[in-house]
């Protein structure tokens, strides 16, 4: 399938509205169900790489921002259709090299531990595989919990 990778900085509301709609398709198996609507505000503020099929429909996106000298990931998703098929593994690999360009060496993320919500166990394998380790856990965020990984740029 050929694809485009775009990146969106400070989305307008179209693109905004397509993130918002891959995270509530998401949501029953991945997200809570405030994502949607967090991610919606939060794009206000953060950018956002896509990745779009031929036609231009956004199949994957990756919403960050930087902080403490990090980029910090803050919501990844891919549309249930394109699961599984590379195109997480493709826009990752893109943004680490837009995060080098821009002379930062960090990229950190926060996800849900898998002991709380076994979905996640492939969420924390997919980081892995693309270099993130796991730093820390903290018990008081989010409602189950959260780690943090981080991979260092070379």
């Amino acid at each position: 399938m050929k694809y485009e990778i775009q990146l969106y900085q400070r989305p307008e509301k179209e693109v905004i509205q397509q993130i918002v709609k891959i995270a509530r398709l998401l949501t029953e198996n991945w997200f809570t169900a405030n994502v949607p609507g967090d991610i919606e505000k939060d794009l206000l503020f953060h950018d956002a790489f896509g990745l779009l099929n031929q036609e231009g429909r956004l199949i994957s996106f990756l919403v960050f921002t930087s902080l403490d000298g990090s980029i910090n990931i803050t919501l990844m998703g891919t549309h249930p259709d394109f699961i599984g098929k590379g195109y997480g593994s493709i826009l990752m690999n893109h943004f680490f090299e837009y995060v080098r360009s821009l002379g930062f060496h960090k990229v950190v993320v926060f996800t849900v531990p898998p002991d709380t919500k076994p979905s996640y166990e492939s969420t924390v394998e997919f980081y892995k595989k693309h270099g993130f380790e796991i730093k820390k856990r903290y018990n008081e965020l989010w409602e189950s919990g959260a780690i943090e990984l981080a991979k260092v740029l070379s």
